[in-house]
This record gives C-alpha cells, structure tokens and sequence, in this order.
C-alpha cells in the first residue's frame, strides 16, 4: 500500500510539474528576453562592442538559467535548418551520427545527448557554432550593444562583430545560449606584454651605460586562454635605435622551459613567433619570458636623449575564423590581429668635453693641449668623432700647434710637434682583461675635447702636455657624473666645478697661463755689443799707434 501511495504522489507531482511547466511556456512563447555580455578578461574599456544574435532553434523554455530546458523545437529565423539538416545527414562523418534526423528537434536532441562532443565526431560546441556560422546563418538578427534584446524563446548564436583590428582587444568565440532573460561572459581573452632592463637582481625602465656596455632586456608575458582557436599567433616585434647594437642571443621560455620560436630581421632590431603557440594552450597563465642583449654603440645619442628599445606583441584576436598553420600573424592574411601597445625602455650615456682657454683673454681658444681620461665607468671613448694617437716613431699624421693634424710634414719645425707621429683611430675598446681605461688626446682647433658615451661615475682628467707656449696646469682634475635616467630624460650632475648643460654635456673649462719669454740671441742687445767692441778696439789702435810715435821721438 505505501509503494502505491509513493508512486502515485510521483505521478501526481509530476502531472503538477508539466502542467506548471506547460503554464511557463505558453507564457514564454512570444516574449522578450535580453542577453547581456561582460567583458572578457583585460578587456580595452574604451570600445564600444556589437554583437550579432541570430536564433538557432525556436523552442519553449522550461526552468530558467543553466537547468532550462527546451521543448517543442523547430528551426529558428536565424538559420537555414533545412541546408543544414541537409549537410548533416550527408556530409561525412556527420551523416554517422545525424543521419536518421528529420526534424530540428532531432538534431537538438542529438546534440543534447552529446553525439556531437563524442566519437566518432569529438568536436566541441564551438566547432558546431562555426559551422552554422559560416555557412548557415540567414539575414535575420538582432544587433547593437550589450544588452540585446531577442524576441522569442529559445537557442541562440551570438556572434562578437566588433572591429578590433590592432586593437589591445579579441572578439569572443560564439556563443550557444539557451534563452531567457541570460548573462553570459565573454570569451575574449586578451595578452599583456611588459618589457624591462636588467640591472643586477632586479629590472628598470631605464638605466645609464658607456659606450661597449651590454645591456641585457627582458620581455614577460603569459600564456593567453585560447579556448576556441585552433592555430595561434604569437609575434613580438623588438625595434631598437642605431645607438643599440642587438647581440642576437634570444632565448625564450614558457614556464621556465625554453621552447621554439622563428626569428626575423627587424630593422635594427627584430622578430620572433613562437612555434605551434596552440599546442601550449594548456600552459594557459604561465609566464613567458624573452630574454636578450643589446651593446650600446658608437652611434649612441648623448646626455638626456636617450637610446629606446621598443618591444609590442602581436597575436591572433578572433577565434571565430579559420587560420593557417604557420606561426606568423602575416600568415593569417587579411585577418585581424591585436596588438598590444608599445613598451620602452631606453639608455642614457653622455660626455666630458673639455674648453681650453687663455688665463688672460678667455676668448682665446688653446689647441694643443693634451689630457688623460681614466675611469672604471669607461669602455669605449669618442674623442671629437676621431682620435689621433700618439703612436711615435711610426704614424701618417703631424700634428700642428694649431691643434690640427696633416699628412705633410711641415717644413719649419716650429709649426708642428717635430719628432712625434700620430695614428687616426676611429675608437678605442678597453682591454677585457682590465677594469680601467686610459685615454689620452688633444684640444682640437676651438680648444674643445670630447671624451664622449660615458656612464655615470667617477673620472680623472690630467693635462698631460700643455698648448704650445703656455705652462702646464698643475694638478689632476677630478669629476664624478651622477644620473638619474627616466623613461623620458635623465637628469646629470656633477661633484665638482663641472658645469651640466641643458642637453646632459659635462662640461669643464680650462685655463693656461703663457710662459715667461727670455729674450733670444740676435737682437738689439748684439748689436750694441758689437759697437762698444768695434769702439774699444779702435781706442787700443790708436793708444798704440801714439804710444810708438811718442817713443820714435825720444829716439
């Protein structure tokens, strides 16, 4: 007796439940129902995204939210059901499991049974979304922001149509909602990318180097969700200014194991895909590293300008189209991809130049005079955009006591510094075995010296031979260059009398004193001599001459 009162309490329940179901659908037939989309994760806030919803398959709705369930099922207005039954019955390997359908209730229910996700198909829902999309979708749907407003019950495709061509941005995968009033997230998932120097244990923005410095750099990122892709791109273009020279020493991981990438020129700096990104999609969130190094070079601007190094990631945007298999975003064709914006970095390095002056009359400008720059911060130095070494006994050049140089030996040795020769050197590279460079040249025909692409640190300067007739300036000159490198200027100062300029130049001015004259052979001061000489000697011949006439007399 209690069994039959258990089933019979079922069976009235349940003729409650379709009779209050049957109520909810009639209800639901031909109302309004709005679908609102979120943003998908690091989402660009400024866009304004347009969706597209076109209803797959009318129905009536039982329940709401993820338990709802559809009854009464026909082909929707957005679709062309009967080409698509069409092609599902007699396209393989399709027709082995939608072969026997002949209705649209029959492929919901299939497609509810899970055939579709199952051998010998084993696709996913988004493959059956694509599919319907491509080819199948009619002119009839719903567009504009979210919220979107859908007339009628039912299972819909909501299609992300928002223009996100170099944008910061993806478009969602389709979505397949089964309809009443629904928020669905979307499944955009967009890439960051940040770049830094390495200094020491940690990583700046910017940072200061000389000339020769290497300059290590790297780029993080992580491994987007790439949930409904089936290649994916994954470019990084690294630009660098002609005062960086790239080492071409790449490495690249994802979670701390280095994996495969292509590379490409890139101007002065580079490009690189990582290969078969699609086959880390369940590294998703991992970080990825690109690790490299760049010498700063001759070419290297100076004091508060600064040398970028640019880095920007490029990657596949919209899951919904088809892509080829290769691994550079070029291959995708007129296919949007994103772009993330730039990140810089950039490196500061400057200069000592010298003024060399008259102790008396400071428009007087001295060449000649030569220094000696030693500090640890030095690695190569520029002197006036060439160096002429002392290199006796052999070399091509002279060097005048203007302070300029010539292949032709003057003829009158007092032109020129007789007895040295000199080499023209386009730069000087420090001696890997030693931790300080010592560089020595001569002020230039404006009496000015550039010791140039230097770090900040401490320097000696010595007047090591001072200009032609002037006296040698006692004592070393000692200057130590502070900075303050930011992503948009450095600041410069000083620890001596040094003055900064506005452009970061350290500058030193210098003063010589002339030597005292002593008067030369050959003057005036000769020729007085040989007056009073020529007058004593005519005095002793006349002495002479009256001294023996006075003794013939006597005689």
């Amino acid at each position: 007796m209690k069994k039959k009162t258990n089933w019979l309490s079922a069976l009235l329940m349940s003729l409650l439940l379709i009779l209050t179901l049957g109520i909810s659908a009639m209800a639901a037939a031909d109302s309004t129902y709005t679908i609102t989309i979120n943003p998908g994760a690091n989402d660009d806030s400024t866009l304004t995204r347009t969706y597209e919803a076109y209803q797959i398959f009318k129905a009536d709705i039982y329940g709401t939210g993820e338990s709802a369930v559809l009854a009464n099922i026909d082909w929707g207005t957005g679709v062309n059901g009967a080409e698509l039954l069409s092609f599902l019955k007699t396209t393989a390997p399709y027709d082995t499991v939608f072969g026997s359908a002949t209705t649209a209730a029959d492929v919901a229910n299939l497609l509810a049974e899970g055939k579709w996700t199952s051998a010998p198909l084993s696709k996913t829902m988004g493959d059956f979304a694509e599919l319907v999309s491509k080819s199948y979708l009619t002119s009839t749907k719903v567009s504009g922001g979210s919220p979107l407003t859908v007339t009628g019950s039912g299972y819909y495709l909501v299609k992300d149509v928002t223009d996100l061509s170099d944008k910061q941005a993806a478009n969602s995968a389709y979505i397949m909602k089964v309809v009443d009033d629904v928020t669905v997230q979307g499944k955009e998932n967009v890439p960051t990318l940040d770049k830094k120097i390495v200094e020491g244990a940690g990583t700046v923005e910017a940072n200061t180097a000389s000339i020769g410095d290497k300059i290590n750099y790297v780029i993080t990122s992580v491994v987007p969700d790439m949930t409904g892709y089936k290649t994916y791109k994954f470019e990084i273009d690294d630009t660098m200014d002609e005062g960086l020279t790239f080492n071409n020493d790449i490495e690249v991981k994802i979670d701390g194991t280095s994996v495969d990438f292509d590379q490409k020129e890139n101007g002065n700096g580079f490009k690189l895909a990582i290969k078969n990104m699609i086959s880390y999609a369940d590294k998703a969130g991992k970080e990825i590293t690109v690790t490299y190094s760049a010498t700063l070079n001759e070419k290297a601007k100076l004091g508060v300008t600064g040398n970028p190094n640019t880095a920007q990631l490029i990657f596949s945007n919209n899951p919904n189209l088809d892509s080829s298999d290769g691994d550079w975003p070029d291959d995708r064709g007129t296919d949007p991809v994103g772009k993330t914006p730039e990140k810089k970095t950039v490196t500061y390095t400057t200069k000592i130049l010298i003024r060399k002056v008259d102790g008396t009359d400071k428009n007087t400008k001295l060449a000649g005079a030569r220094f000696q720059l030693s500090g640890e911060a030095a690695n190569v130095v520029l002197v006036n955009g060439e160096i002429y070494k002392d290199t006796t006994p052999s070399g091509d050049y002279f060097m005048l006591k203007n302070g300029t140089f010539t292949t032709t030996e003057p003829a009158d040795s007092n032109d020129y510094y007789a007895g040295k020769k000199f080499t023209k050197v386009e730069n000087v590279t420090k001696d890997t075995e030693k931790t300080n460079l010592i560089m020595e040249a001569y002020t230039n025909a404006d009496g000015e010296l550039a010791f140039a692409g230097l770090n900040a640190g401490k320097y000696s300067l010595k007047e090591t031979e001072a200009p032609y007739g002037y006296n040698a300036k006692v004592g070393d000159e000692t200057v130590t260059i502070s900075a303050v490198p930011t992503i948009t200027t450095c600041t410069w100062t000083v620890s001596s009398s040094a003055e900064v300029l506005s452009d970061g130049t350290i500058v030193i001015s210098l003063e010589n004193n002339k030597g005292i004259r002593i008067p030369e052979t050959g003057g005036i001061g000769t020729v007085i001599f040989y007056l009073v000489g020529a007058c004593m000697i005519v005095l002793a011949v006349t002495l002479i001459i009256t001294k023996r006439r006075v003794r013939n007399k006597e005689i």
